[in-house]
């Protein structure tokens, strides 16, 4: 069976330390006869709420092959890993060629919404602090009348 496996791991750690860690993960599969299907670097992002110490975390999704008894064994090795913030595994469901055609062109349109959006930010003339308190003061007397 297919499963996705997502893990955050602490953004202190060097690009060697990730790599270790994440070399341990693909060992436990491997070693329980799962297979690899993609690996790959989502980002550094700043986490929606503050897990323990850590603001920022790094993320990494998986998806692999495994039997289902397996999945217990990789759960315990990963919450054994002190660098590993949280991790979540999920069932992957098996997309048809057409289901997966479509999610790919979303997923080709949303990365292009996104740059588009963020060229957008980039070209805005940015205001400084008193246009913006003049600005907003014309709102709420608008607002107010």
């Amino acid at each position: 069976m297919q499963y996705e496996v997502m893990l955050i791991l602490s953004s202190t750690l060097t690009e060697e330390e990730a790599k270790q860690v994440l070399d341990k993960v693909r060992a436990v599969i491997t070693q329980n006869e799962g297979k690899i299907l993609s690996d790959e670097l989502w980002a550094k992002k700043k986490l929606a709420y503050p897990i323990g110490p850590h603001k920022h975390g790094t993320y990494y999704r998986l998806v692999v092959s495994l039997e289902g008894a397996v999945v217990k064994t990789l759960t315990q090795s990963i919450n054994l890993l002190p660098t590993v913030i949280r991790s979540l595994i999920l069932v992957q469901p098996v997309l048809t060629e057409k289901q997966k055609e479509r999610r790919e062109n979303l997923s080709a349109l949303a990365k292009k919404g996104a740059a588009k959006a963020l060229e957008a930010s980039r070209d805005h003339d940015k205001m400084s602090l008193d246009e913006f308190d003049s600005k907003l003061d014309q709102i709420i007397q608008q607002e107010v009348a």
